[in-house]
């Protein structure tokens, strides 16, 4: 992202004297290696590190989001489920009332 900087002080952003500073000590090689990406980016260190951070944050969140395309899909499945369920309920009490009544029929038959 471009910044406009006037008079010292970057537009968008704190001036860095406003901005939070922290203080970390890195493993051995991770300065030049941090240093070696910041290059390639065309980025200060410290925007290389803000911005890996950020990324790693955002990737953090996006792990967390419920799937609801998942959960709508197990919904659906349940109340299919359970209107399978009920019709079958029907069926069976349909069949036994048929039952009953060829039964009942079959004993009024002279036999």
């Amino acid at each position: 992202m471009a910044h406009c900087h006037i008079m010292g002080v970057s537009m968008g952003r704190k001036p860095s004297a406003a901005q939070d500073k922290f203080i970390v000590r890195l493993p051995d090689g991770m300065r030049e290696q941090l240093k070696a990406a910041a290059e390639g980016n065309g980025r200060s260190m410290t925007s290389e590190v803000v911005e890996r951070l950020r990324a790693s944050f955002e990737k953090e969140e996006a792990q967390h989001v419920p799937d609801f395309t998942a959960a709508v899909v197990v919904e659906t499945v349940e109340q299919e489920f359970q209107t399978l369920q009920n019709k079958i309920s029907a069926l069976e009490e349909a069949q036994s009332m048929l039952a009953q009544e060829l039964r009942q029929h079959m004993a009024k038959k002279p036999g």
